[in-house]
């Protein structure tokens, strides 16, 4: 109904013009036809009829398995269509009418659909304690995600079920090669994921207890730059993020976009539903980053990514700053490399990059990194080039003392020699 409404730059002609336009569409509203009755056959959750239905009014219906608990569905009015529609019917409290397998393996035949899709990554959820994660198990959770994905809704919460499977198989550390096969589609589903989450606010926010996704739509007019945050994590515990509008002076992982990006918002639209978001997201373990092909080099701290829907940001003048704690201290001053992580290296596996990152700025505690695109960022140690670790420098300073003191005897033995002889040449000139 907010399109009817006049603007308040708009002048007075326009404005009473306006006033009997959004009048003439509001007596139409008055006289639309309801949505007629209509037949639902779901095959998980039984089958559904709802009645004849007022415009701007929701029905709901007894569900088949659980009659206590009732399916919703709400009849709306198309604004630009100028008629009333039935939205997709919320079944979530309708239990399924057969149990799902109490195995993952047994899952595979299980076909998703909006009706079940909460129900099956809720029974997956419920499972993981007694799995074993192994090859075939892990193909099958991320088959069934990536299936989730690709319908056409997703809600928040069934985005919540989703990240805290990922949270927990994370949390396994598994590093063998089975997994490392599937977590380039674990990166790409998450970010496939966070835009099609459905939200009414201005953002919406996902946190399990490692990891955070938050996706935001800013108004690019306004947009001055942005900076996401991490501003409490203890390994699995009290994760909390932030949003500010300038760069973070502390935090354990924060990521700032400059002012030039709001030319990838969509400026040129007023509509705001047709502005692009922005997605951020925080990784709270390293298990899902191994780099088959470092030798020396090791990821040093937790990752932090950033992106803009439908855009590829690449070369920017200003740069993303990207500041990460590293996750023990850097005491032995190994050499830091900024990189992003690179989907096509390895063969298709994925790989650490330093391209288009530099090091600003780097100490015991963190390191800043400009980078002049967007994706996961992360820091490496390089732990060849160490200059002097701590018990090297512990043993060079015994080393030191010893040769201090060596020097130290060997100089009183020569002091001594040369003043015995020099007083016997003394007594010897005496005697004469």
């Amino acid at each position: 109904m907010k399109r009817f409404l006049c603007r308040p730059e708009q002048y007075s002609a326009k404005k009473v013009f306006c006033i009997l336009m959004a009048a003439a569409r509001l007596f139409l509203l008055t006289a639309l036809v309801g949505c007629s009755e209509r037949s639902l056959f779901t095959r998980y959750k039984g089958n559904y009829s709802w009645p004849v239905t007022s415009p701007a009014s929701k029905k709901e219906v007894s569900c088949r398995k659980n009659p206590l608990q009732s399916a919703q569905r709400s009849c709306e009015i198309s604004i630009e269509l100028e008629q009333a529609f039935w939205k997709k019917p919320n079944m979530t409290k309708c239990k399924l009418l057969e149990k799902l397998p109490n195995s993952i393996l047994d899952l595979q035949d299980i076909k998703l659909t909006e009706e079940n899709a909460q129900d099956v990554v809720q029974h997956i959820l419920y499972l993981l304690p007694d799995a074993t994660l192994d090859a075939e198990e892990l193909e099958i959770i991320a088959r069934k995600i990536s299936d989730i994905v690709e319908l056409a809704d997703m809600s928040v919460t069934l985005a919540e079920t989703v990240l805290s499977i990922l949270d927990y198989i994370l949390l396994q550390e598994i590093e063998d090669e089975n997994f490392r096969k599937i977590t380039d589609c674990i990166l790409r589903m998450t970010e496939e994921m966070g835009y099609k989450v459905l939200y009414t606010e201005r953002n919406i926010s996902v946190i399990t207890t490692s990891l955070a996704l938050l996706v935001l739509r800013p108004d690019p007019r306004l947009f001055g730059g942005l900076a996401f945050g991490i501003t409490s994590y203890n390994r699995g515990m009290d994760l909390k993020i932030s949003v500010q509008e300038n760069l973070f002076r502390k935090a354990l992982a924060s990521v700032f976009l400059p002012k030039s990006l709001k030319n990838f918002l969509g400026i040129e639209y007023s509509d705001p539903d047709r502005r692009s978001k922005i997605q951020f997201k925080f990784f709270g373990t390293t298990s899902l980053f191994l780099d088959d092909s470092l030798t020396m080099e090791r990821l040093k701290t937790y990752v932090v990514s950033a992106s803009i829907e439908n855009a590829s940001v690449q070369n920017l003048n200003e740069p993303v700053t990207v500041t990460l704690h590293h996750i023990d201290q850097n005491r032995g001053n190994a050499a830091v490399h900024c990189v992003f992580w690179d989907f096509g290296k390895n063969n298709g596996l994925g790989g650490w990059n330093t391209s288009g990152c530099e090091m600003e700025y780097t100490d015991m505690n963190y390191t800043i990194c400009f980078c002049n695109h967007l994706t996961h960022f992360g820091v490496l140690l390089d732990l060849a080039r160490t200059e002097i670790g701590v018990t090297h420098d512990h043993i060079l300073t015994l080393l030191s003392y010893a040769g201090c003191g060596a020097s130290s005897f060997f100089l009183g033995i020569t002091l001594m020699t040369y003043l015995t002889l020099d007083f016997s040449q003394i007594g010897a000139y005496l005697q004469k």
